[in-house]
């Protein structure tokens, strides 16, 4: 006989993700960041040639993030805000990927790159304890790797590139901040 129809995670799991999302929620409702539910699918899906969307019947998409929605909201003169939400992803399958997960994204209107990082890390100290945060650039990071993307972040080979960051992200111990990515890693966002 089969147990298939039993979840796949314990109940102690699934407590243990609950308490992590009241903490989320507490934490943005402390500063005043209005949590927002935007739409699972849409339309259009992402520019970013990178990532690939899951096409549903009828030309519409899951969507792969929050992010064109929540621009859309402050672009419309909402405040600050955040959403949790599951998003989707095809060809995401792995140890650390799945084709569905959950997803914090949010936006603070006037922080610039330092007081959002400020913020990351009060977020990730309140939900795993303080530690010390370190900082360092995309260029830095990639040292010694081989890889060598010129100032817009190409390279003859992105795949090569992606792998090298990938390897280098991997072999970090602690916190950090990556910083200064290239214009190509910059989708949708602002460039210093």
């Amino acid at each position: 006989m089969s147990d298939a129809w039993e979840p796949s995670c314990s109940l102690e799991a699934l407590e243990a993700r609950a308490e992590l999302l009241t903490e989320i929620r507490s934490f943005f409702r402390d500063r005043q960041v209005l949590e927002v539910q935007t739409a699972l699918i849409a339309e259009h899906t992402v520019t970013d040639l990178h990532i690939d969307s899951l096409a549903l019947t009828g030309g519409s998409f899951l969507q792969t993030s929050p992010e064109y929605q929540l621009k859309r909201l402050l672009a419309a003169g909402a405040p600050s805000l955040y959403q949790l939400a599951p998003v989707f992803r095809a060809g995401e399958q792995g140890r650390l990927h799945n084709p569905e997960f959950t997803l914090l994204e949010w936006y603070r209107l006037g922080f610039d790159d330092e007081a959002l990082r400020v913020e990351v890390a009060a977020l990730v100290d309140q939900v795993l304890g303080p530690a010390p945060y370190q900082t360092i650039s995309y260029a830095e990071l990639l040292q010694g790797t081989g890889a060598t993307p010129d100032r817009s972040g190409s390279e003859t080979d992105p795949d090569a590139l992606d792998l090298a960051f990938a390897e280098a992200t991997a072999a970090l111990r602690g916190r950090w901040f990556i910083t200064r990515y290239p214009a190509a890693q910059a989708a949708l966002a602002r460039l210093c």
